[in-house]
């Protein structure tokens, strides 16, 4: 059973305006505050493992971010807009959103082992799922140790999403913001009040920092942003899930609106596996880190990444608006996903070896460019025929 007590559209754009208005306050005092002269800011900045002798940016910007996305959720309570009913789930979320800045705060300071961060977030995690932070059915299983095993994967595995894709400026947060707008808009249009602001609170915060953050970036996120930032992305979605939206619509939907950072983790994974090393082991082989050796400038791959985030956001949609049809639709969605998944990295891979001279081959058939973009281009048409 599903349980909702409605938030106003005028409480969301108050929500928006004012996040957006204090993280460009809170942002633009930390940018100059972090490059002055205070003790407290040399300390922070030649400590932070983001520093470089030739580049004096802090990697502290998520503070911004989650400052006023917490004033913002809270002044809110205080002045009466947001029901009683949501405080248990907003202190769930905050907890969760401190614990996880002060652990990415730590880790900007003194480089912690990849292992304990991993076992700190699932700390985290845990903690969040076992008070209530989780889905209680996956689809038509009825079986809560289900839901809360994916909850948990689904917490941490999209905290490491974006940890994993903060490796250019604005990338993170771009992709953050594109998600939560398109999030915002469907679970309004759903009437899942409580997971529409999240994501409006969310997508203020972000965007009036992306004002100092795209490249060339005054200020980082650093871990100590991307952390909560990949925390509240998750929870956002969770949060429908809590209050009993969890038939596989709602399940299916953030694999697809957060189709890229998923793919880039999940290859990363498998990618260090295969080669002999620790899956948590850094690497420059991530998709952003593979648009720019193929001669692509930062601001044209982040575009690119920002391109395919806004193009599944809106297939979504077509999804969404398909929801009477959930037993067909559901498969042909999937299926349209997982081809276009691989398509696209197939494609990366020949441009990759077209670079290096070499031909890339299947089954001893040598494949192209163009036939890899026909390939995608059907798959989407088709697509659209049988949505529309």
């Amino acid at each position: 059973m599903s349980i909702n007590f409605p938030i106003s559209l005028e409480t969301h754009i108050l929500a928006f305006a004012a996040t957006l208005a204090l993280s460009l306050s809170f942002t633009a005092w930390l940018a100059y505050f972090l490059k002055g002269s205070h003790p407290l800011a040399q300390f922070l900045l030649h400590h932070s493992r983001s520093h470089k002798e030739d580049e004096e940016v802090s990697p502290f910007g998520g503070l911004a971010v989650v400052a006023s996305f917490l004033i913002v959720l809270w002044g809110s309570f205080y002045l009466g807009w947001i029901h009683i009913f949501y405080l248990i789930s907003f202190l769930l979320v905050t907890v969760g959103v401190l614990a996880m800045i002060l652990l990415g705060f730590v880790d900007d300071l003194v480089n912690l082992k990849a292992r304990f961060k991993l076992m700190m977030q699932l700390v985290i995690a845990l903690f969040l799922v076992f008070n209530g932070l989780t889905a209680n059915q996956i689809g038509d299983f009825n079986w809560a140790w289900l839901g809360a095993a994916w909850s948990l994967l689904w917490i941490a595995g999209i905290t490491n999403g974006f940890n994993l894709v903060d490796g250019q400026d604005g990338l993170s947060g771009g992709l953050a913001f594109i998600t939560c707008g398109f999030a915002a808009m469907i679970f309004w249009n759903r009437e899942i009040y409580e997971a529409s602001l999240l994501a409006t609170l969310l997508a203020g915060s972000v965007l009036g920092f992306l004002f100092f953050n795209f490249p060339p970036a005054r200020i980082y996120l650093g871990n100590t942003g991307s952390l909560p930032l990949g925390l509240l992305v998750s929870l956002i979605f969770v949060s429908a899930w809590t209050r009993g939206f969890q038939d596989e619509v709602y399940l299916i939907l953030p694999l697809s609106m957060l189709l890229v950072p998923i793919s880039d983790t999940v290859f990363a994974f498998f990618r260090r596996i295969f080669k002999g090393v620790s899956p948590f082991a850094r690497d420059t082989d991530h998709l952003h880190h593979r648009l720019v050796k193929l001669g692509f400038t930062v601001r044209q791959s982040i575009s690119i990444l920002f391109g395919l985030t806004l193009y599944f956001d809106l297939v979504t949609l077509i999804y969404i608006r398909n929801i009477d049809r959930i037993p067909f639709f559901t498969p042909l969605f999937v299926l349209f996903l997982m081809l276009n998944v691989c398509l696209m990295i197939a494609t990366l891979v020949h441009l990759e070896c077209a670079r290096k001279g070499e031909r890339l081959c299947i089954r001893h058939l040598a494949t192209n460019q163009y036939v890899l973009i026909g390939g995608l281009l059907i798959v989407n048409i088709v697509f659209f025929i049988k949505a529309w």
